[in-house]
């Protein structure tokens, strides 16, 4: 059985600036900044996958 609960860690950019981060995609489709818990430098804290 596979586990579902697990984060996976991509790119993302951000939705504002288009700034590239390292972000988790959780099994919800939430996704945040990996070591920036304020989210992007331009304080937006939305991203889009990167392969999306």
């Amino acid at each position: 059985m596979s586990e579902q609960s697990a984060s996976t860690k991509t790119v993302g950019v951000c939705t504002h600036c288009g700034a590239f981060h390292a972000v988790c995609k959780r099994p919800d489709r939430s996704v945040y900044a990996i070591g920036s818990p304020q989210g992007c430098h331009c304080s937006e804290t939305e991203f889009r996958l990167l392969e999306e």
